[in-house]
């Protein structure tokens, strides 16, 4: 659960800036909004599920 609370955070971070860069480069506020919001729920997915992986992947290093 703490790794979905970490995710969430960084999405709502990583989404405003993702909406300022894309207008500047778009020139348009709601193109940038439409295209943010499908990266958005795109990349909390698959972050999450790489959250997931990694400390399945890597609980042999932890066991030390």
């Amino acid at each position: 659960m703490q790794n979905l609370k970490k995710v969430i955070a960084w999405r709502i971070l990583s989404t405003a800036v993702s909406v300022v860069i894309v207008y500047l480069y778009l020139g348009e506020i709601q193109s940038a909004g439409e295209l943010t919001i499908i990266m958005m729920i795109v990349m909390t997915i698959l972050h999450y599920f790489f959250e997931r992986w990694w400390e399945k992947d890597n609980k042999h290093l932890k066991k030390s």
